[in-house]
């Protein structure tokens, strides 16, 4: 994908993302929030006819933003436990009951209800693709880590759980999980009392910058919604 131009890439990537409206579609579904059910089913309609079969993403401009879900998140919503951890090849961090999910998820993709995927270059084609896809849309996240982190492995598996509960979770804000960042009002009316110097060569070190940016970013996007 990196071989592509910028253009290129990203309508491979809106294809890709088009397809994957009907797997979005049949989860709201399963999931009972037939509201976004029907607004997948109207951004699936207006990218495949005016978006040239999804190459141009037309329904993001008119406020229909992309709002996939998938089986993993279906089966979480009725109880599923995620089971082990998993690292799989090339595609990334995942769990057991998400893997069950992506398996489930490829027969609600419309490809598998035409004659195309019985021919293996057509199949083996589009599997390279998606594989690339989502590859390339990690990889940032992969390189900072392993340039950055002490310990990558436990880095991004920290990440990749906390993302994916947001995701299971819809990006719901629990206020009782927030912290106390200001003094309680008995404390505030008390004056504090005086607390010698701490030592400079028992300072602890700073959170490195790009774990300050991740939990930012997490933080701003949970708000906002």
């Amino acid at each position: 994908m990196a071989v592509l131009p910028g253009p290129a890439r990203r309508g491979v990537h809106n294809v890709l993302s088009n397809l994957d409206e009907t797997t979005t579609f049949v989860n709201r579904v399963a999931q009972l929030r037939i509201g976004r059910a029907a607004k997948t089913a109207v951004r699936f309609a207006t990218n495949t006819t005016l978006g040239v079969g999804g190459l141009f993403d037309v329904a993001s401009r008119g406020d229909l933003p992309s709002d996939p879900t998938d089986f993993g998140q279906t089966l979480a919503r009725y109880g599923a436990g995620t089971g082990p951890y998993l690292y799989v090849p090339v595609m990334g961090p995942s769990n057991v009951r998400d893997s069950i999910g992506k398996t489930v998820d490829i027969f609600t993709s419309p490809l598998n209800w035409t004659q195309l995927n019985r021919y293996p270059p057509n199949l083996y084609t589009r599997i390279a693709l998606i594989t690339l896809d989502t590859r390339a849309g990690v990889d940032p996240l992969l390189r900072d880590v392993q340039a950055n982190a002490t310990d990558p492995y436990a880095t991004l598996r920290a990440l990749s759980v906390q993302n994916r509960q947001s995701k299971v979770d819809g990006g719901a804000l629990k206020v009782e999980d927030l912290p106390d960042f200001g003094p309680s009002e008995e404390s505030a009316a008390e004056p504090a009392p005086a607390q010698p110097p701490a030592p400079v060569a028992a300072a602890a070190p700073s959170t490195p910058a790009w774990v300050q940016g991740v939990l930012a970013d997490r933080a701003l996007a949970r708000l906002s919604r």
